[in-house]
């Protein structure tokens, strides 16, 4: 609950003992201290737990230290683009198979996660994604996908293909934008090949 949640109901417990039990202001001043430290203390205990399970599952220094682990990652020729939400999850890509199609850029991306993601048919922990990128009209769609079981796409495997999936806008500011600027300037046509057609 949220202190000031608490709080009501603190003030809310010293009015109905106030009118069922008449005390001196001072009593009643104190009775009131005593109730919003007891609700405090017990919001901040929860706070504190709630810490303490994040510390667990990430041990102080290295947010990242879980992947550490990722193998697998030269044979895909797999460089790091970024990590995201608090160290959750490493987002790989790489320029082999990348290719340019008019405006449509075609690329590999790699998720680890370091929680097991439980919302797929399979519970996993990595996965593949080919997507394009529609460099002028800034829009995406992933046209097929690979799940994990374990982290460096090993374990247990499921495998879709997506080949109508609709192009989504791609939202300034996100992740999205991030990852289009890579595949665009990756798979941007060179100086040379645009002269000699």
């Amino acid at each position: 609950m949220h202190v000031r949640t608490l709080c009501v109901i603190a003030a809310i417990e010293v009015l109905v003992a106030v009118r069922a039990h008449p005390q001196t202001k001072t009593d009643v001043d104190k009775q009131w201290e005593e109730t919003k430290q007891k609700w405090t203390d017990s919001a901040r205990q929860q706070e504190e737990q709630r810490q303490a399970e994040i510390a667990a599952k990430s041990p102080p220094g290295d947010p990242f230290k879980w992947a550490q682990g990722i193998t697998n990652l030269n044979a895909g020729r797999w460089e790091p683009l970024g990590a995201y939400d608090d160290g959750k999850l490493v987002l790989y890509v790489t320029r082999k198979d990348a290719m340019r199609q008019g405006n449509v850029a075609t690329v590999w991306f790699r998720n680890e996660w370091r929680d097991l993601q439980a919302n797929g048919p399979i519970a996993y922990r990595s996965g593949v994604e080919r997507e394009q990128f529609d460099c002028v009209a800034r829009t995406t769609r992933v046209i097929a996908e690979a799940i994990y079981s374990e982290n460096s796409l090993g374990g247990e495997t499921r495998s879709f293909t997506h080949p109508n999936n609709s192009w989504e806008p791609v939202v300034p500011g996100t992740r999205g934008e991030e990852w289009i600027n890579w595949a665009c300037k990756l798979t941007r046509p060179k100086k040379s090949d645009a002269t000699t057609k």
